[in-house]
């Protein structure tokens, strides 16, 4: 492997695991005080099971980040954000808080997807979405 396409290989895995580390972090954060603010507005309510199944996911993957390729780590946190928008959306319809997550769709998936792959995820996430 060329000395260019290892530092690349090296910033991607940096870009990688610190999203995961600050998402896992902030996530939690987030999420407590959501859930806390839900309980007393609106009570339960089933979407809060899809956050939670998120946050555990994002939370052991990071973990575990050290053992998980980064192209896995890249496919785990674009399904994780398609899946937390696309429940949210499905309860809260335009309300949903969560549709600006999917400007992280493409992110992602250009760094660690071929270029076709991105566009068709990317697609089939906001065709989804609407």
């Amino acid at each position: 492997m060329a000395k260019g396409q290892h530092n690349i290989e090296g910033v991607k895995e940096q870009v990688i695991n610190t999203s995961l580390m600050i998402a896992s972090v902030i996530g939690t954060i987030a999420f407590i005080t959501i859930t806390i603010s839900r309980f007393y507005s609106e009570g339960f309510n089933i979407s809060i099971f899809f956050e939670i199944a998120v946050l555990l996911s994002l939370l052991g993957v990071t973990i575990r980040r050290k053992f998980i390729s980064n192209s896995i780590k890249a496919y785990i946190i674009v399904t994780l954000i398609i899946i937390l928008s696309l429940t949210d959306a499905f309860f809260y319809g335009l309300l949903s808080s969560t549709r600006a997550y999917l400007a992280l769709v493409p992110l992602y998936s250009i760094i660690y997807f071929p270029f076709k792959r991105s566009l068709f995820v990317y697609l089939v996430t906001i065709l989804s979405f609407i």
